[in-house]
C-alpha cells in the first residue's frame, strides 16, 4: 500500500482558533459554525480524501443535526453529486434525514455504493445510528469496537456495562464521555428515550460483527483507532475494515507523552492486511518520513483546520 490518502480529522476548538487570527470569525459565529464552513471549504478544495468528524463531546442529537447541516448545503458543493432516483443504484430505499431539532424532515436518495460523493468522504465518529441513516464510514473508538463487534451474547452487554461504570456518566443527559484526548478513546454512548438515543441498546442485540452489519447495512466502512499490535490483530480478526495507529509523532492532544514512533508503525503494518492510517503529530513537514511504512495513509487535525481561503 501506499500512503496516498489523507484524511482531515476535525476539532472544532482549534477551527475557531485559527479562524479567529485570519480575521475570519464574525459576532455570531460559534465553533461549530466555523467547523461547519471548513467542512464545506474541504470538500470543495479537495484537499484531504476523507473527513472525520470527530466532535465526541457532542449529544447525539447535536451530532445528527450538525451532520444533517453538512449534507443539507451538499447541493453547492461543486465535487457533489445530486442523486435523483434514476442514477441511484437503491431508488425504492432513499434515506429521510431528520435534519432539525423542530423534527422537519428532507429526503436525499443517499446510495450506499459510492455513487454519491458525501456520504465517501465523510467518516462519523462514535455514533453507528447516524452513519446508518446517512450511509457513511464509521470510525469506533476501540473499547467501543469491541464492545459492538468484538464479543457476543450477554458478554458483550456484561462487558459494556464494565466500560460505563469507568466511566463518567451523565444518565441526565444523552451523553457518556470518558475523558481521554485521544481519537482512541473519549466516547459518547446514548442514554436518552428518544427515537435518535438507542445505541446502547445495540449491545445487547449486536452477537458478531456479522450481526452489528446486518443491523446497520448502510454503513460502508467501520474503523477504529488502536494502540499496539494486539489491538491491530484484534481489530482486523472481529472485522475491521481498517484502523487508525498512533500517536506516531509527539502532538499536543497527548501532552508529555512521546509518540510510538516509525518502528512501532512499521509493526503494526507488518501484523494486519487491512488498510492501516497513521495517526498523532503528522505535518507537511514531517510526513514523508512515514513513506517506508506500508502504511495506506494518514491523519491530520491542526493542518487541517487551517482556514482555506477562496482565490
Amino acid at each position: 500500500m501506499t500512503m496516498n490518502t489523507r484524511i482531515a480529522v476535525t476539532n472544532r476548538t482549534i477551527c475557531y482558533e485559527l479562524y479567529k487570527q485570519a480575521g475570519l470569525v464574525s459576532a455570531e459565529d460559534t465553533p461549530l459554525t466555523c467547523l461547519s464552513r471548513q467542512i464545506c471549504a474541504l470538500l470543495n478544495n479537495n484537499s484531504y480524501d476523507k473527513i472525520l468528524v470527530r466532535e465526541k463531546d457532542l449529544s447525539v442529537e447535536e451530532y445528527h443535526e450538525f451532520i444533517a447541516d453538512i449534507f443539507s448545503a451538499q447541493h453547492s458543493y461543486p465535487s457533489a453529486t445530486n442523486l435523483t432516483s434514476n442514477n441511484c443504484a437503491y431508488p425504492n430505499n432513499p434515506l429521510t434525514i431528520n435534519s432539525r431539532s423542530d423534527n422537519s424532515t428532507f429526503t436525499k436518495s443517499i446510495c450506499p455504493d459510492g455513487i454519491n460523493i458525501m456520504p465517501s468522504r465523510i467518516i462519523v465518529h462514535n455514533f453507528p445510528a447516524v452513519a446508518e441513516e446517512f450511509g457513511t464510514d464509521l470510525h469506533l473508538p476501540f473499547p467501543i469496537f469491541t464492545n459492538l463487534l468484538g464479543h457476543s451474547g450477554n458478554s458483550a452487554q456484561n462487558n459494556f456495562q464494565n466500560l460505563l461504570s469507568k466511566s463518567s456518566v451523565l444518565t441526565s443527559d444523552a451523553s457518556v464521555i470518558t475523558s481521554n484526548n485521544d481519537l482512541t478513546h473519549g466516547t459518547s454512548v446514548i442514554t436518552s428515550d428518544n427515537g435518535l438515543s438507542h445505541e446502547n441498546a445495540t449491545i445487547s442485540a449486536t452477537t458478531s460483527s456479522d450481526g452489528f452489519r446486518r443491523k446497520y447495512p448502510h454503513i460502508k466502512k467501520i474503523g477504529t483507532s488502536i494502540h499496539s499490535v494486539e489491538d491491530a490483530v484484534f481489530a482486523e480478526s472481529h472485522g475491521a475494515d481498517y484502523i487508525t495507529a498512533g500517536h506516531i509523532f509527539t502532538t499536543d492532544c497527548k501532552k508529555g507523552l512521546p509518540g510510538r514512533g516509525i518502528d512501532w508503525l512499521k509493526s503494526i503494518c507488518h501484523a494486519v492486511s487491512i488498510p492501516v492510517y497513521a495517526i498523532g503529530g503528522i505535518s507537511d513537514a514531517n510526513v514523508s518520513m512515514l513513506s517506508d511504512c506500508n502504511i495506506a495513509g494518514y491523519c491530520m487535525m491542526s493542518s487541517s483546520m487551517k482556514p482555506i481561503l477562496s482565490e
